[in-house]
């Protein structure tokens, strides 16, 4: 079996954050169409629907970072021919070449993530404190390929 060139390997990753921020957005629109407070975090256990789409947004916010952390933006450094490393030097990389607008913000969601998929016990009251924090973190990265190269950016939510 021959193996997939970098530039290949980028373009089948990209292709599956692609898909993958479109079922984020999905999810982000279900959650938080909805004023998110204190009282929508205590009804979760009484209210399953609910608390599903929240799992679901969580699941998927959470897979969605993954997959450009740790393969798409390394993927793309390989195809550029660039050296990979660290996640830390990959993310402050991508910041230098304007693809991740900013590091520090994605290093923050990536700690909310963490304790939103890790400490399920602690899960309502982070939800609680931070309602703001999970509505900012919506589905705003989007990749696009444009003459070989890809170009990352935000766009803020309609």
């Amino acid at each position: 079996m021959n193996e997939l060139l970098p530039v290949t390997r980028f373009i089948h990753t990209l292709e599956t954050v692609e898909k993958e921020i479109r079922h984020l957005q999905y999810s982000w629109h279900r959650v938080f169409s909805e004023e998110i407070n204190a009282n929508w975090v205590k009804n979760l256990e009484n209210t399953p629907e609910t608390a599903e789409r929240m799992e679901a947004f969580i699941s998927r916010f959470g897979r969605t970072q993954d997959t450009i952390s740790d393969k798409l933006l390394p993927r793309w450094l390989m195809a550029l021919a660039e050296k990979t490393g660290s996640q830390i030097e990959i993310l402050n990389r991508a910041e230098r070449l304007g693809i991740l607008q900013n590091t520090e913000n994605w290093l923050q969601a990536r700690y909310l993530r963490n304790r939103l998929v890790h400490e399920y016990h602690d899960r309502s009251r982070c939800i609680r404190q931070r309602p703001a924090v999970g509505k900012n973190i919506q589905p705003n990265v989007f990749i696009h390929l444009q003459s070989g190269s890809s170009v990352c950016h935000r766009q803020d939510a309609n």
